[in-house]
């Protein structure tokens, strides 16, 4: 028998509880630390109901939660699975934040695929880094075996002055 495990943090309010006490634990902790370039609140985080249970209510929960604590770090709000998952900054007056984007396309051997996808993915961070006038990272992501494709979506990012790191997974 397989036993199926479903993310509770969105209908559980003793585990929201848990990661809001966890981050004011944390603020309380770094506020004062400037070796700290900003909170991750969440990482990848995805809700099966975005109507009852959106995410970006959540965000702004934790967002106040740190807000009221350490009101100079920066906070990153998870763009994912992309940015129809959250809302722009002024939707609850958010200041000082960033959009991480993880950008990963599951066709691992299909070059014309991969391209595709950092076709649209540059165009939708450059719209909303416009449009939302925020700053995006591009925390994680992955174009397999296309050292090219790797090569063009840097320097895309890095035409757009869109900052990044790597997670590299294979």
């Amino acid at each position: 028998m397989v036993k199926v495990l479903f993310n509770e943090l969105w209908t559980n309010s003793t585990y929201q509880q848990m990661t809001i006490d966890i981050w004011k634990a944390l603020a309380n902790r770094y506020k004062d630390n400037p070796t700290v370039a900003a909170y991750d609140l969440l990482n990848e985080p995805l809700s099966s109901d975005q109507t009852n249970y959106p995410i970006h209510g959540f965000y702004n929960t934790l967002y106040q939660e740190v807000r009221n604590i350490d009101p100079d770090h920066i906070i990153s709000i998870g763009a994912f699975p992309g940015f129809n998952f959250v809302v722009p900054p002024e939707y609850y007056g958010w200041t000082n934040v960033l959009y991480q984007v993880h950008h990963y396309n599951e066709d691992k051997t299909n070059w014309a695929s991969q391209n595709g996808f950092i076709d649209a993915i540059l165009l939708d961070v450059a719209n909303h880094m416009y449009n939302w006038n925020v700053p995006v990272l591009a925390g994680e992501f992955n174009f397999w075996d296309f050292p090219d494709l790797w090569e063009r979506y840097l320097s895309g990012l890095n035409k757009l002055n869109v900052s990044w790191s790597n997670w590299y997974t294979r």
